[in-house]
């Protein structure tokens, strides 16, 4: 019992004491003036992230009071009057006297600095107002919700997609690489569909998203569209005599890239025929060839050509029927047949077919010939003509030049035909 009164005693006197210290300090304080108030609401502030945020409280009559600010959502006091009670180094406070400020500074803000903070005042009730503060994000793309490239059959249905994440919220836009229009003219939102896809869909395309806030991401999506051959020949019924070269363009395109071989009459053409001479050349997507053949004596009436291709969607074939019939002059130079040009809308190789880097396909142009074998161009092989007799010069005139040869023929005839008549 004694020792328990000596503990009471002591107890009492510590709280007598602290009493009186707490009367001393208050009586150091700055006097109160007046009851506090706010002088404006909490003005709220948005920062990009990884930049300053700054949140301002006014308050007057602030003298004798503590000022603080709390993170509202956590219930964290974050500063006290002048001094800083979070343990984070990023927040500080400024306070201008002059005009009743009290700013609560945050250096290089993260996401989970948003939300509402508090400036309170220890007034009897407590005395406080709220501002939010906005944390501003880039966009960014979500790997896991982008499409990867993308191949699809011809008539199938297809969806590209393309996710983001940023504040405020990205808005996400469709473009093509090559600047095309999209089928369906659909461009905004994180899906891009397809519903029947066509070859004319295939290409990259460009997934964009922003928000306002710099800088605007994107990425490329590949939509591959498979589909079987198409072929093409432009010439149908070609009508030449024995002796003609005859030039046939063939264009078959495909995804994958077809096989292109020939046929006559049904069975494969033989590359070593001297009477055929061969050239293919490799485009996107396609193969453009150049067959020349040379009818001679041993041809068929009716010799038809075959243009084939396969690929692993399907086959395609066009063919073109030639009509060998015998020559009705024999002064009559043997003619070239060449297809024209082939049209635009069937020419699905990039740029113009009849430019070749390494080599010319012969061309006519305004009745001329040109020759296929010379010494300046390449051309037929040296053996083109073996199972035939050599022509006569006059088979490589111009069309204009055997003109002329005829004209100076019947000249020759009239003046030799006066003489005779001199004689008689």
């Amino acid at each position: 019992m004694f020792w328990c009164r000596i503990e009471m005693g002591i107890l009492v006197v510590f709280l007598l004491l602290g009493s009186v210290t707490a009367r001393l300090t208050d009586s150091n304080q700055v006097p109160r003036k007046g009851t506090p108030s706010f002088i404006q609401p909490i003005e709220n502030a948005s920062a990009v992230i990884g930049r300053d945020a700054m949140l301002n409280c006014f308050i007057d009559n602030a003298q004798g009071f503590k000022i603080a600010w709390i993170r509202v959502d956590t219930q964290t006091i974050l500063t006290m009057n002048e001094n800083v009670i979070s343990r984070n180094h990023r927040f500080y406070i400024d306070h201008n006297k002059l005009d009743r400020q009290w700013s609560l500074s945050i250096r290089e803000v993260k996401p989970s600095d948003q939300g509402w903070y508090m400036c309170q005042i220890n007034t009897d009730p407590m005395m406080s107002t709220t501002g939010y503060l906005e944390v501003l994000e880039p966009p960014q793309l979500i790997e896991s919700g982008i499409s990867p490239d993308l191949e699809v059959r011809e008539g199938d249905r297809a969806i590209l997609r393309c996710q983001a994440e940023g504040n405020p919220a990205p808005n996400i836009t469709w473009m093509r690489e090559d600047k095309r229009r999209i089928s369906g003219g659909q461009r905004h939102g994180a899906t891009l569909r397809f519903k029947r896809v066509s070859r004319g869909d295939m290409g990259a395309y460009l997934c964009m998203a922003a928000n306002g806030i710099p800088p605007i991401v994107s990425r490329r999506i590949h939509l591959d569209v498979l589909y079987s051959p198409v072929i093409h020949i432009n010439l149908q019924v070609v009508r030449a005599s024995v002796g003609d070269k005859i030039s046939l363009n063939c264009s078959i395109t495909g995804n994958p890239t077809p096989s292109l071989y020939w046929e006559v009459n049904g069975k494969p053409l033989a590359t070593d025929s001297p009477n055929h001479f061969l050239r293919k050349f490799r485009r996107q997507n396609g193969i453009f060839s150049n067959l020349q053949v040379l009818l001679t004596v041993e041809s068929d009436r009716i010799v038809t050509y075959q243009c084939c291709g396969n690929n692993s969607e399907g086959k395609a074939a066009d063919e073109v029927d030639i009509h060998v019939i015998e020559r009705i002059s024999y002064g009559e130079a043997p003619k070239v047949v060449e297809s024209e040009d082939p049209p635009e809308e069937t020419a699905f190789i990039q740029g113009n077919p009849w430019e070749f880097q390494d080599e010319q396909i012969p061309h006519i142009q305004s009745g001329k010939y040109q020759e296929y074998q010379s010494e300046s161009s390449p051309g037929l092989p040296t053996n083109f003509h073996d199972n035939e007799p050599k022509p006569d010069r006059d088979w490589l005139f111009t069309k204009t030049s055997a003109s002329t040869n005829l004209v100076t023929l019947s000249t020759t005839c009239l003046l030799a035909m006066s003489s005779l008549a001199l004689f008689t």
